[in-house]
Order: C-alpha cells, then structure tokens, then sequence
C-alpha cells in the first residue's frame, strides 16, 4: 500500500499561518462592521428597511465589541 505524499509547505509553519490569518482577518472585520452597521442604519439607502431600536444598538455594541478586541490584540502584539 503507497502512503500519500506529505503537502508541501513553502518554510512555513502552519500553525503561525492561521495565527497570522486570524490576526488579519480581525484587523480587517472592524472598518468592514462599522461601513455595514453605518449602511445599514441609513434611511436614504435603505428606507423602512434600515436598523431600528434593538438592533440598531445591538450592531453598535458588538462592533464596539470587535474593536476593543481587536486594540486588545494589538496591544498584546506589540509588547510581545
């Protein structure tokens, strides 16, 4: 029986890949949340569709969420 060939990897560890990944993919969700939440709670683009009441509040707390997490996680970043 013929064992798979191992994957190739380009001298990179795997593990620091998705860490890396994640780091970016963090980074990147907050300006991505607040144009969403902005967009979505507009009247003109929206009309009677836009955020309203709990929602509306709940999209603001879990962007503020997101971005305290993601300074949290650049500033254990840096000091490291």
């Amino acid at each position: 029986m013929r064992h798979a060939d191992p994957p190739v990897t380009i001298g990179s560890d795997p593990i620091k890949a998705l860490f890396y990944s994640a780091l970016v993919n963090g980074i990147v969700s907050v300006p991505i949340m607040l144009l969403l939440v902005l967009l979505a709670s507009n009247r003109a683009a929206l009309g009677r569709l836009r955020l309203g009441g709990t929602a509306y509040v709940l999209a603001w707390t879990a962007t503020l969420l997101v971005t305290g997490a993601v300074g949290f996680m650049l500033v254990t970043q840096l000091r490291a």
